[in-house]
């Protein structure tokens, strides 16, 4: 008995939901970086509007390497005998999973550090450096 269309409907849509507000909050604080690098025209702020593309591309490849690893694991245990089997797949999953850590942690960090440096990019100062 397989997964039908129903289940697998019910599965992605809260996976398409997360994506989908994924993007917003990439696209929001993309927009707010760019705010504030125009605001304060310095190479420091005009990078920083990098800082939330990387924040959401970091858990996709965060979990694109977990699906590659998972792979391995899988083929990595289908050539262990019978009684090896479930030692190395828990070792494998648990290596595939820091992918998922990995990339959660930097996405988090970077998007965090993006929206309190544009917090901060639009009310702080400008010092005298960045106006002349």
């Amino acid at each position: 008995m397989g997964i039908g269309l129903t289940e697998l409907g019910l599965t992605l849509v809260p996976v398409l939901i997360g994506l989908v507000m994924q993007v917003l909050l990439t696209a929001a604080l993309v927009w707010l970086a760019r705010r504030v690098a125009l605001r304060r025209d310095t190479p420091f702020w005009r990078g920083m509007v990098w800082l939330p593309v990387a924040g959401g591309v970091a858990p996709v490849v965060g979990l694109a390497g977990t699906v590659v690893a998972l792979l391995w694991a899988f083929q990595a245990v289908a050539d262990q005998p019978p009684a090896d089997k479930a030692g190395e797949l828990a070792s494998a999953i648990g290596g595939a999973m820091m992918f998922t850590a990995v990339g959660g942690i930097a996405g988090t960090l970077a998007t965090v550090g993006s929206f309190v440096a544009s917090v901060v990019g639009l009310v702080a100062r400008p010092t005298s450096s960045a106006t002349s």
